[in-house]
């Protein structure tokens, strides 16, 4: 079982279409760190974790959230975060290019099916919903195990319900979500901002992880601009994602503070 300071611990909580994957593969491409992967699991079982090393050690998926607590480490997560409305327009146009039945659709449909999602949501705060708790407490009622917990993120992750298209929004209240993220989001090692790729890339560099912003990965091959929505789709989105774009300001804010704390070696952590 890791201990309460794993400071070589690191978990990378990779929102979809924020450039995670291109973090993610840099990472995994290099000698200097290691991600440790289980075979044919998203996660290690606690007691199935690499012993401490002097390597940086990265867990991490699109339901990562929450694994801290099963590993006894301090929540030392990276994440990052893109202007809402643009993530949810390029997750929703890349997954439904993807050979999956649950939510592929002919090109000819997105459009149409995009402009019928955001009417017919009752809200849209998918920052809010995913960083209010574990994700493991999203996918039902936990036990308190660590092997309950794992169980749940598998389940999670079979029915993909990370995606935007995929969550239950009248089940949120983005109000109260909205101050629970804000506390959890505080807490992380690292919030970067994709519109900001190269300070991301600075602060992976300062701990000697080399990333590679020129090797894209999951790129949306298409995906309509936002002026090319009806007005109404346009007004609908900016509406329905108040909280998710107070949160994201929120982030702003938090990376500016993190990086100059950063900068001036009043990080936390550090190797």
């Amino acid at each position: 079982m890791l201990g309460q300071t794993q400071t070589d611990l690191w978990i990378f909580f990779h929102l979809p279409k924020t450039a995670g994957g291109t973090i993610f593969h840099s990472i995994r491409n290099r000698d200097s760190e290691s991600w440790p992967l289980p075979d044919g699991r998203s996660h290690f079982a606690p007691n199935e974790m690499p012993a401490r090393s002097k390597r940086i050690l990265w867990q991490g998926s699109h339901v990562a959230y929450g694994l801290h607590a099963l590993y006894r480490a301090a929540p030392n997560y990276v994440t990052i975060l893109r202007e809402p409305c643009e993530r949810l327009l390029s997750e929703f146009f890349y997954s439904s290019a993807q050979n999956n039945p649950l939510i592929s659709r002919p090109q000819q449909e997105r459009l149409p099916a995009f402009i019928r999602f955001v009417e017919e949501a009752p809200h849209l705060n998918y920052y809010c919903h995913m960083f209010s708790a574990y994700c493991f407490e999203k996918e039902g009622r936990w036990d308190g195990t660590p092997g309950h917990a794992l169980a749940l993120l598998d389940a999670r992750v079979e029915r993909l319900g990370f995606l935007s298209s995929r969550v239950d929004y009248g089940t949120c209240d983005p109000d109260l979500d909205f101050k629970t993220a804000s506390k959890h989001l505080a807490t992380f090692g690292h919030v970067g901002l994709y519109e900001a790729l190269h300070g991301v890339a600075d602060w992976f560099a300062r701990r000697g992880a080399s990333i590679c912003l020129n090797e894209r990965y999951h790129v949306t091959d298409f995906k309509p601009e936002l002026s090319d929505l009806p007005q109404s789709t346009r007004t609908a989105l900016l509406r329905k994602t108040e909280a998710d774009r107070a949160l994201y300001e929120a982030a702003i804010a938090i990376n500016r503070r993190q990086v100059a704390d950063d900068l001036s070696g009043k990080a936390r952590l550090s190797w």
